[in-house]
């Protein structure tokens, strides 16, 4: 997409409308490639933060369970009330899970919080050719990823990703950005 929307609440607005266009399958069979291609970029690592998808978000559970079949340590993250992210690892793709305030699934209880990921699959709302992000706006991976080492790979759909968007000093740039149709 080659427009530009100046500030955050416009970009998040308009491409979240867009994501929620996408139908089941559509959404299922873009996921799955982009999966595939993000399984392929961290063959090396031995464990993997990645997110439980919401609101038409790539779905990683094809991610997820080939990393558990591969005995990768698998984590996802359990958000704190002060805005920080905790990695807790599970042991298969169906675990005991809660809601958290923003309605997004996460473990029901912390498992091995000393286990830290190698690598962390991002979610976001917008993305740049410059590996910049736009996330949902509260800050838990900018903190998360600024506090921490490791490999920051965001997935989107391609429709996500612009020439440029907003960003800001204390936004953190990916390491790779990988759509269904291309990586950055």
């Amino acid at each position: 997409m080659k427009c530009f929307i100046s500030d955050k609440s416009s970009l998040r607005k308009a491409l979240k409308e867009k994501r929620s266009s996408l139908s089941n399958t559509e959404i299922a069979e873009k996921s799955a490639i982009i999966c595939d291609k993000v399984y392929k970029k961290i063959g090396g690592c031995k464990s993997v933060l990645c997110y439980m998808s919401h609101m038409g978000e790539v779905d990683l559970s094809f991610l997820i369970k080939k990393l558990l079949q591969n005995k990768k340590i698998v984590c996802l993250p359990i958000c704190t009330e002060d805005t920080n992210i905790i990695p807790s690892q599970i042991d298969s793709a169906e675990f005991d899970f809660s809601e958290n305030c923003y309605k997004i699934r996460e473990p029901k209880c912390f498992k091995n919080p000393e286990i830290f990921p190698d690598c962390c699959i991002v979610p976001g709302v917008g993305f740049d050719v410059y590996k910049n992000r736009v996330g949902h706006g509260k800050g838990y991976y900018d903190r998360f990823l600024s506090q921490n080492s490791l490999l920051k790979i965001a997935v989107c759909y391609d429709f996500q990703i612009l020439n440029k968007i907003p960003s800001s000093a204390h936004d953190i740039k990916m390491d790779f950005i990988i759509s269904e149709k291309r990586t950055i």
